[in-house]
């Protein structure tokens, strides 16, 4: 039987669909939970759980029961029979697959993990090896992921493009908090599927999204929730808390086991390797405080300024929708300092959850920029954003808070509030020193146009809370999820038959 048709007999089939689900750490628990959700509504014809480790598979089969669990981790480093030539084969690739450019999926694990040329060959071919044989030998109509653009889940979505598998992923909302997307994009956060749609319909002060998008926006304009969160956070100094608990330490022997199991996961850093990083953290964080380089507003008086957020490192996803810039942030604002208009400063703040990862020399060097100076993380991100003339973002979480402030947004990524009112979309530093000089003479959203965009999030998305959210595994928050692919599920299977 070809594989169309292994799929279109499970879509025939009385009690449902044929479903892959692609998951690692936490969603190794909410997912077979979905999926049980799912399957006592007399949906699922046929189940499979792809994971990244042992350890992940041993919890799959005697936590949840699971029969089919397939081990990524192990299948890269034994190898998928045929693989042939690396060379050849990575060819083959290229014309088989021009969805996204090959090098595209791995910019995440060539930055991350700075592997060199024969291993990034050997990591493309591996996955897409796996995601072949899989998907071509069993019958998978669905294939339900993490949130995609890392390697992993870049190539198994390019992989379902190929074979008509639909590719859905649990995206969250993250400025809104506890609302989710379903979205088949694989440069998920980047791209929120049916927002464009949703905005291009009026205000209906009669709808509960309406209603909502009011609350939220009235919070966002006298007590943004972003500000208040991080400001808590630096109070209670969770930043500084070991990622480690001493009780796992204690009990070495069951940890040098599960150590060895998590091997499997090509993924592999270890617990001494967290361990070893957060105490660079931790250690650069208290050099901070002796040798002080950051910069306070306070002492720069009435100073025009554009406001950058630095990004948190280590986010893998950014890369394949915010480019190489995401990669080399010294460039990015050597560029963005390069284009200010005469008189003007740069204001470059460090993301909180970030400070402590870049060395004290990454910040002298971009104090040596043009009219750059660094802010120090706990300075009021609300207030900077209030009195800058600009936002000027690759596509930080800030940008959206601007464009809800009533400042110009100057966008040089590929973000999702990409085509909103007030953002100004720049490509290159041509048009960013343009769009930087006339900024006082720039549009921005009107409250009108605020709550419109507001009141498409809730519309096109539901209440829903992914891990490590202590509501994730919740049986309504469950119940919500399945509820959400079910629908989503049905509808794109009506359109294809």
């Amino acid at each position: 039987m070809t594989v169309p048709d292994l799929r279109q007999a499970a879509r025939d089939r009385a009690d449902g669909y044929g479903i892959c689900w692609y998951s690692r750490a936490g969603h190794t628990d909410l997912f077979p939970m979905v999926s049980e959700a799912l399957l006592t509504r007399g949906r699922t014809a046929y189940t499979h759980f792809v994971c990244h480790n042992r350890l992940e598979a041993e919890r799959l089969r005697d936590v949840h029961g699971q029969a089919n669990v397939s081990v990524l981790g192990a299948a890269l480093r034994d190898g998928v029979p045929g693989s042939g030539s690396v060379a050849a084969r990575i060819r083959e690739l290229e014309r088989s697959y021009q969805d996204v450019p090959l090098v595209r999926c791995v910019w995440s694990e060539l930055f991350e993990r700075r592997f060199d040329e024969e291993h990034l060959a050997r990591h493309v071919v591996g996955h897409y090896d796996f995601w072949e044989r899989l998907l071509t030998t069993n019958p998978v109509d669905v294939l339900v992921s993490e949130m995609p653009s890392i390697l992993s889940t870049a190539i198994a979505w390019t992989v379902c493009r190929r074979l008509g598998v639909q590719f859905i992923s649990f995206v969250d909302i993250a400025p809104l908090g506890d609302r989710m997307v379903l979205s088949g994009s694989w440069t998920a956060p980047a791209d929120f599927e049916g927002f464009e749609t949703a905005l291009s319909r009026p205000l209906d002060p009669a709808s509960e999204a309406f209603g909502l998008a009011a609350a939220y926006l009235e919070r966002a304009l006298t007590r943004p929730a972003k500000t208040v969160e991080v400001q808590r956070r630096l109070q209670d100094r969770i930043f500084e808390r070991p990622p480690v608990r001493l009780s796992r330490l204690l009990g070495m022997r069951g940890l040098i086991e599960r150590e060895k199991k998590r091997r499997d996961d090509y993924l592999y850093s270890g617990w001494f390797g967290v361990l070893k990083a957060w105490s660079s953290v931790y250690a650069r964080r208290r050099f901070h405080a002796m040798v002080n380089v950051f910069d306070r507003t306070r002492r720069n008086g009435d100073k025009r300024f554009f406001l950058l957020p630095l990004h948190q490192i280590g986010e893998w996803s950014n890369y394949s929708w915010m480019g190489l810039d995401y990669a080399d942030p010294r460039t990015f604002i050597w560029k963005v300092s390069a284009s200010l208009p005469l008189g003007y400063e740069l204001y470059v703040k460090e993301h909180v959850a970030g400070f402590g990862e870049r060395p004290i020399s990454f910040y002298r060097g971009i104090k040596s920029f043009r009219s750059t100076r660094v802010i120090h993380p706990d300075e009021n991100t609300s207030s900077l954003v209030q009195r800058a003339e600009a936002v000027v973002t690759l596509g930080s979480s800030m940008g959206f808070e601007a464009l809800l402030t009533g400042k110009p947004v100057i966008l040089l990524g590929e973000a999702w509030y990409r085509n909103c009112p007030g953002v100004h979309r720049a490509t290159s530093p041509e048009q960013l020193a343009a769009l930087m000089q006339d900024a006082r003479n720039l549009a921005v959203a009107s409250r009108e146009q605020k709550l419109s965009v507001l009141q498409a999030l809730y519309a096109m998305s539901f209440e829903g809370y992914k891990v490590p959210d202590d509501r994730a595994l919740t049986r309504d928050n469950v119940n919500r999820l399945a509820t959400a692919l079910l629908t989503r599920i049905e509808e794109r299977t009506q359109g294809t038959m």
